[in-house]
């Protein structure tokens, strides 16, 4: 990922930066190639944060995925904007066939130095970039589903994107912020729903998550912070969770 200069500046809708862009894919046999023009001030800034803030977070992450792991259907999952890997590393160890995808090759090389199952997926255009279905999708904070600056429009491709790489009954589950800043500068939660119903998902849960700061989650026994996060926190965590599902689960 990227830290570019601030000057006036154009948004591409796929990816994870701010950046004077032009951005293409070119998708060549089984591979997704991403081609990006970019101006920038310093390299590798965001993945840099990523590799220093995965062990503060850890302890939260992991809380987290356990307590949402009842709202994934069993089979693969497939993460979008997965940074560094972790949360993909934690879903693998809890027993999903999971994916880590980013639109950045610089971020999915990392994951791949790190021996996690890793690939270049553009959030707007899944199918283009894979060759298979999933049985859920997760999407933790992506810019296309947040970023007010890229519209409306890269919020319904994204949704519609994860329906069609869905198997039926499959799950998308959103993760997003929430907050006055959170707010004012990105996509409200509320332009979700129209999008959610258009796109042809169902919305099965919705609710808050995480009740602390990241680096507290590691000073508290989880035994004191799962009964919270699956109390209070459901009404003023700082998170909201979205679990969307398309159409009726098949059963085998």
């Amino acid at each position: 990922m990227y830290i570019l200069q601030r000057e006036p500046v154009e948004y591409c809708g796929s990816c994870a930066k701010t950046a004077k862009i032009t951005h293409a894919a070119r998708f060549q046999g089984n591979k997704c190639t991403l081609v990006r023009e970019l101006k920038m001030i310093q390299t590798s800034y965001w993945l840099e944060q990523g590799k220093k803030n995965a062990p503060r977070q850890y302890a939260k992450d992991r809380l987290v995925m356990e307590l949402l792991r009842p709202y994934f259907v069993p089979g693969s999952i497939l993460e979008l904007g997965a940074g560094v890997g972790q949360l993909s590393s934690i879903l693998t160890g809890m027993g999903f066939d999971t994916t880590a995808s980013d639109v950045d090759p610089e971020i999915v090389e990392f994951m791949q130095s790190q021996r996690i199952k890793s690939m270049i997926v553009d959030a707007r255009h899944i199918s283009q970039c894979v060759q298979t279905t999933f049985d859920n999708v997760l999407a933790s904070g992506i810019t296309p589903m947040i970023n007010r600056e890229l519209g409306v429009q890269a919020l319904e491709d994204t949704y519609r994107s994860v329906f069609e790489v869905l198997n039926p009954g499959g799950r998308f589950i959103v993760i997003l912020g929430t907050g006055y800043d959170y707010k004012k500068k990105f996509i409200p939660i509320k332009e979700h729903f129209p999008i959610i119903r258009k796109t042809g998902f169902t919305l099965l849960h919705y609710f808050r998550n995480q009740l602390f700061p990241s680096s507290l989650y590691s000073k508290f026994p989880k035994k004191l912070l799962a009964p919270m996060e699956n109390t209070v926190a459901r009404w003023i965590g700082t998170r909201y969770v979205l679990v969307c599902q398309k159409g009726l689960r098949v059963e085998g």
